[in-house]
């Protein structure tokens, strides 16, 4: 006989109790993933933001962009990220994807004081970049708007004063506005003060900050021929800061050049403030190329040709020349002129000079010679707008010329010498002097009549008539012995 099959039945009794508290645990389950995902979440967000930071603060700015698009992938609201990024596509010159940034966070609310400092620095960027002065200004204006809202929104915003301080200054310079630049390095003053005297304000402000305030006082405090210690110790101030900055140790180097310049040195002076060693560490630097090194071509150039005219003066000349050798012809200069103008003022400088010694003598005549020769014969001293330097170039070429020929160069050398001085006479028709200048009319005045040629007496007509448009005392003085020599009294 079969057996029966039993029927299967669960052996789960489903009571009302236990069916609550299974719901309650997948509840709790889910709200345990729930915060674990939130959890890793927020992990995520801060471990990359961190490791962005730390790879931006170990001077490896260009592996902390993946870091930060990682955290703000995995929270898109996070505003000190967004902050941040904007922050880094600046600084990569990707203006125009950091405007997008800043200007959400100021529609979101978000740190918008500091949102609305970034588009004043986008702004400030691009008016350096802008050539033309309508649009430079307007971009200048919408930079201090900027940074005036972002004190209107933190009104202790210490960023925020020192950029509409910047705006104020650059603008000022562009225009060459003197009661704009003032009132900037008043407003510099002022929010260095209030720094100096509250050490909570002081904390809160940032590294950039400093830069920017310490640069602005340099800037507003550099104005004029003369040499401001004060600009160059803000200067030295505000690159302590970012030591591999190219702006800012360009504008140093341009402010110890104008005090090699303007200071007058002894030796023992310019041995003590390494004057030599500084030209040749900036040599070395520029030689070394990349990016810094096209940054500082002119800076070098202006502190070498200082430093060469300062050891000039001191006595020392070969030093002086050797530091110019490096400048001519050198492929980086932007613009091969100036040192070829130095070098030949030097040398004639050395030409004009005592020298009891004919050897000595004869061989600055030379030199000196040769300079002029290399600076009138270089092409790029035939555009229009070097015909003062020209004419006056082609003047101490004939000067040396004539000297030649008074001994011994005979009739040719004096040829030369009236064929260079029509030169400076056309060059300076060429720049505005109708008739020609005095110096250069006087001297074809001299050489004729020494040479007994009929046109002497129309070049001392024109330097006549050049000396009466000049209030130089000198000049007048001159003009007295010229008419005693013409008129035969010498």
């Amino acid at each position: 006989m079969a057996i029966a099959r039993i029927e299967k039945k669960s052996a789960v009794v489903w009571t009302r109790p236990a069916a609550i508290q299974i719901a309650i645990a997948a509840v709790l389950f889910l709200v345990g993933l729930l915060l674990l995902w939130g959890a890793f979440r927020r992990y995520m967000v801060r471990s990359n933001y961190a490791e962005a930071i730390l790879k931006y603060d170990s001077a490896r700015k260009i592996e902390a962009k993946p870091g930060i698009d990682a955290a703000v992938s995995w929270r898109s609201d996070f505003a000190e990220a967004r902050e941040f990024l904007a922050k880094i596509l600046v600084e990569a010159d990707q203006l125009e994807a950091a405007e997008r940034e800043y200007a959400r966070l100021v529609e979101t609310g978000g740190r918008a004081a500091v949102a609305e400092c970034g588009l004043g620095v986008i702004a400030l960027r691009r008016s350096a970049d802008t050539k033309e002065e309508k649009k430079a200004a307007e971009l200048l204006k919408k930079a201090k708007d900027h940074f005036m809202a972002a004190r209107g929104a933190e009104a202790t915003f210490a960023e925020a004063q020192i950029g509409a301080a910047t705006a104020e200054l650059v603008a000022g310079l562009r225009a060459n506005e003197a009661v704009r630049i003032e009132r900037a390095r008043a407003e510099f003053f002022r929010i260095h003060r209030a720094l100096r005297g509250s050490e909570e304000a002081a904390r809160l402000v940032t590294r950039e900050g400093y830069i920017d305030l310490f640069a602005g006082l340099a800037r507003s405090n550099s104005m004029g021929a003369a040499h401001s210690p004060e600009a160059l110790a803000y200067i030295g101030a505000s690159r302590r800061y970012q030591p591999d900055a190219a702006d800012l140790w360009a504008s140093e180097i341009c402010l110890q050049a104008k005090q090699v310049a303007t200071t007058p040195m002894n030796s023992e002076q310019i041995k003590a403030q390494r004057i030599l060693e500084r030209a040749g560490e900036l040599k070395n630097k520029v030689g070394g190329g990349g990016k810094l090194a096209d940054r500082l071509v002119d800076p070098w150039v202006s502190f070498t040709m200082a430093a060469a005219a300062a050891i000039h003066q001191a006595g020392d000349a070969n030093a002086a020349h050797e530091l110019l050798a490096n400048l001519i012809g050198n492929p980086r200069l932007k613009d091969p002129i100036p040192p070829l103008v130095l070098e030949a003022a030097l040398r004639f400088e050395s030409v004009r000079k005592a020298e009891s010694n004919w050897n000595k003598r004869g061989g600055y005549y030379s030199q000196a010679y040769l300079a002029i020769l290399r600076l009138t014969g270089h092409k790029a001293l035939e555009d229009s707008s070097r015909d003062f330097a020209r004419a006056a170039a082609w003047n101490n070429q004939a000067f040396l010329e004539e000297d030649q020929a008074a001994l011994g160069g005979g009739e040719g050398m004096y040829e030369k010498a009236v064929a260079s001085l029509k030169n400076a006479l056309e060059a300076d028709v060429k720049a505005g002097i109708v008739g020609g200048s005095y110096e250069v009319r006087r001297n074809l005045a001299v050489i004729q009549k020494r040479r007994k040629k009929p046109d002497a007496q129309e070049h001392f007509d024109a330097a006549v008539k050049a000396a009466g448009e000049r209030q130089d005392e000198g000049v007048k003085r001159d003009l007295e012995k010229l008419r005693e020599y013409i008129e035969g009294k010498d």
